[in-house]
């Protein structure tokens, strides 16, 4: 059967290079001096999951972009790059990327949402104010995979 004839298909075209281009980037005041002063771009590019990682990689620093990091798994096509701005929309054109944005800033936030966990109601803390912190404690994590390159901060009470 056509898959323009399936009554849940709103639309068919060509997946233009634009739409793969988060609109926010270059947007972001980022809180790290040093990436502040940065002029070129550090991008997550996104593939498809048919996609060679490492074959991609290779020809972004072939172009001379940078390459970071290339995850390669069976679910997760990416790879990571610092680029000139100039260069996201040639990035964009390759028909192996799905979506490109800028990696996010790791901040540190134990300051302010700390009662999330605790009660989900503002500023409130019932678990710290009987005395339990968390000291000496073997924390799971669960987000993704942690990062043996960046440094993990420790929990501060405030």
């Amino acid at each position: 059967m056509d898959v323009r004839s399936r009554r849940f298909v709103q639309w068919i075209g060509i997946f233009q290079p634009v739409y793969k281009i988060d609109p926010e980037i270059g947007v972001r005041i980022f809180q790290d001096l040093a990436r502040r002063a940065e002029l070129r771009l550090w991008l997550v590019v996104d593939l498809f999951e048919t996609e060679d990682a490492p074959a991609v990689a290779a020809t972004l620093g072939g172009m001379g972009i940078e390459v970071n990091q290339i995850v390669d798994e069976p679910r997760v096509k990416r790879v990571e790059v610092l680029v000139e701005p100039q260069l996201l929309s040639t990035i964009a054109q390759m028909t192996a990327v799905r979506w490109i944005e800028e990696v996010g800033e790791i901040q540190k936030r134990n300051d302010i949402t700390k009662w999330v966990i605790q009660s989900n109601l503002n500023n409130q803390t019932p678990v710290w104010d009987m005395g339990i912190h968390g000291e000496g404690q073997i924390i799971g994590h669960i987000d993704g995979k942690i990062d043996f390159n960046l440094k993990h901060m420790p929990c501060d009470h405030q």
